[in-house]
């Protein structure tokens, strides 16, 4: 008995893999590009072929993906297959992938992976690659606000008719930074990184500039700091031969006032 359930497992088995490879056998599949090279605002937007050599109707699912070689990470995956009705001995083809190629979009080696498969199982698979070229790098820079020339002491609150310096920081050497500085009277100056300003009005101040430089591609940065009157003035009380501030003192005498509170009710319990 248990060798009869073994044959004809063994013999489904065979009938399924066999099925199998004649599915795959006479489902072709193979990948069209638009070009081999892209760069900057092209879309990259292949053509999935896929082929029916059988004398009945199949229906198969194709999913594709983009993937970057140079770092193996997906670029783009699509969420969902695309579902192909083939007719009998005739070639389907799907263009349901568009790649933008942005400023974002990383240089290197690229790979448009498709696959199809019927019921689960994969029938057939197919690859291109391409290159994607002369994307301009990303300037990487941040606005320094500083009380100093060389930015030791970093702030966003100065006091009135005190220096304010602005500078930046950048792995990229000698960047154009240029832009507008907001007054807290909503007047504008055109302003050129590093420069140093005098903080008159009282108010929030807006720092917008651009940093720019051949062969990158531009970055806007944008920052605020305020002007007040003066500084916050702490009084404090001699006590006990040195000085406490008000806080702390107030801080004291709600201590009492519990501590008291907790003797009369223990009292009167």
């Amino acid at each position: 008995m248990k060798l009869k359930i073994t044959l004809i497992t063994l013999f489904l088995a065979l009938t399924l893999l066999a099925q199998t490879v004649h599915a795959t056998s006479t489902i072709g599949i193979d990948i069209i590009l638009n070009k081999n090279i892209f760069t900057l605002n092209d879309t990259v937007k292949p053509v999935i072929s896929i082929s029916n050599h059988m004398n009945q109707q199949e229906v198969v699912f194709v999913y594709e993906q983009i993937i970057n070689l140079d770092n193996k990470t997906v670029a783009y995956t699509e969420m969902n297959p695309t579902t192909i009705v083939l007719l009998p001995n005739s070639i389907a083809n799907v263009s349901e992938l568009y790649f933008l190629v942005t400023t974002s979009t990383a240089n290197g080696l690229y790979e448009v992976k498709a696959d199809v498969s019927q019921n689960g199982l994969l029938l057939n698979s197919s690859n291109k690659t391409f290159q994607i070229q002369n994307i301009p790098a990303m300037l990487d820079i941040s606005i320094d606000v500083c009380k100093d020339e060389n930015c030791k002491s970093r702030s966003m609150t100065f006091i009135k008719d005190e220096n304010i310096y602005l500078n930046y920081e950048s792995s990229i050497s000698n960047p154009s930074v240029f832009g507008t500085l907001t007054l807290p009277d909503k007047t504008t100056q055109q302003i050129t990184l590093p420069t140093n300003i005098l903080g008159i009005q009282l108010g929030t101040y807006t720092v917008k500039v651009t940093a720019s430089k051949e062969g990158y591609n531009p970055i806007e940065k944008t920052i605020q700091f305020g002007v007040i009157e003066k500084e916050a003035e702490i009084k404090t009380i001699e006590t006990f031969g040195r000085e406490i501030s008000i806080s702390d003192y107030i801080l004291i005498i709600a201590f009492i006032i519990v501590f008291l509170l907790a003797i009369v009710l223990f009292k009167f319990r």
